[in-house]
């Protein structure tokens, strides 16, 4: 078992490369794997960085720019010639001789060096891989494809809805060029919204005629104002349904952006106690993690903070229990065993977990596989596939 790219176990051989498989997932965009990938190795990593450069702010930047680059070139991985962990290794590696060379210093980074990073590197490092592309990227390049094809899709229906006959009209043809001038032009429109309030009056309250040009009384009858054509009438209603149509669109923007921010804030105040515990350990001063590969299989990664009085475990790719089985948590402070929960693992992705039990600073965190319900003594009663030390120095 190795703890944060430390000794590898059996499961780091070319059989079993579970550092590859997690780079083959990165090069496909996924995020969480990438996370994985930096809970294992970096540890390692900043130790080598860390030993070249020999200054802290400079180690942390280096860190950073380094796994950007396993981000972006995930894809030059080849699972079929390479290995994932002496990959990654040797990137990290190269940045540390470069940011070495930069600093004057003459110095070859030790393979064996291992150092904890601070904790909010990590939340920083995931925040910006989100907009940080990745070269040949099938993912991207997907989503690219997918972007344009919505796009095209989108013109097309706009042109179909706004362009096209609205539901109600005639069959009789629109000329070329009718339709536009009709919206268009004002006077065109005034002159038909007239003329059809006109034909809606009852001849015996129609108003005299006042326009220019109207006959005096008594003087021969001027001629009928004439009806709206079809084609008049079916601007007017275009116009009208369109009009229509943009309100509609707008309104409905509206209620799923307000929607989508409810659901939002929503999220955000009823976020899982474990989830809210893991950041107040990722925000504060002390807080620290390490990551390991499970004896059983899977990935687990313990985050504590001494000063908040708390840990956390995250899990991903548990072993498959039987239905009498259960994961419990574990403390040992001095030699003597603390229950602190039973982990009900995720249906899917990771499995967040906070301890029951207060955490204080040099506790071991363990996981055991116990009957249902926990031990049936006040020690673990099973082997554990997870240990994590946290005593520093």
């Amino acid at each position: 078992m190795a703890i944060d790219g430390g000794v590898p176990s059996a499961r780091d051989s070319a059989a079993a490369d579970h550092v590859g498989e997690l780079l083959v997932r990165v090069a496909d965009g996924d995020q969480r794997a990438f996370a994985r990938v930096y809970d294992l190795l970096s540890r390692r990593a900043y130790g080598v960085i860390l030993s070249a450069v020999g200054e802290p702010a400079t180690s942390e930047a280096t860190l950073q720019e380094a796994f950007l680059e396993v981000w972006r070139t995930a894809s030059s991985f080849d699972p079929s010639r390479e290995v994932g962990r002496p990959w990654v290794l040797g990137l990290v590696q190269r940045r540390a001789l470069a940011a070495a060379a930069e600093r004057g210093e003459d110095a070859t980074p030790g393979p064996e060096g291992d150092a904890a990073p601070p904790l909010g590197l990590r939340s920083r490092l995931l925040a910006r891989i989100s907009d940080a592309p990745q070269a040949g990227s099938a993912a991207a390049q997907t989503r690219a494809a997918r972007r344009a094809a919505a796009a095209t899709a989108g013109a097309g229906e706009t042109g179909a809805t706004i362009g096209g006959t609205p539901p109600g009209d005639g069959a009789e043809p629109t000329a070329p060029g009718a339709e536009a001038a009709a919206t268009e032009d004002p006077a065109t429109e005034v002159t038909a919204t007239g003329a059809a309030a006109a034909l809606l009056t009852p001849a015996a309250t129609r108003p005299a005629a006042t326009h220019p040009g109207a006959a005096a009384p008594g003087a021969s009858a001027p001629a009928l104002e004439p009806a709206p054509t079809t084609t008049v009438m079916q601007a007017i209603e275009r116009r009208n349904w369109t009009q229509g149509l943009l309100i509609l669109a707008a309104a409905l923007v509206g209620l799923t952006v307000l929607g989508f921010a409810s659901v939002t804030v929503n999220e955000y105040l009823n976020r899982p106690e474990a989830v809210q515990a893991l950041e107040r350990i990722e925000a504060s001063d002390d807080g620290r993690s390490a990551t390991t590969e499970l004896t059983e299989g899977g990935i687990a990664t313990a985050y504590w903070s001494a000063a908040e009085g708390e840990a956390v475990v995250v899990t991903e790719d548990l072993p498959t229990l039987t239905s009498d089985q259960d994961f419990e948590l574990w403390l040992f402070r001095e030699g003597a065993a603390i229950r602190a929960g039973i982990v009900e693992p995720a249906t899917t992705g990771e499995t967040v977990a906070l301890l029951d039990a207060r955490y204080q600073d040099g506790d071991e965190i363990q996981i055991t596989i116990e009957p249902a319900g926990g031990s049936p003594e006040d020690v673990p009663s099973g082997t554990p596939i997870f240990v994590v030390p946290t005593a520093t120095g």
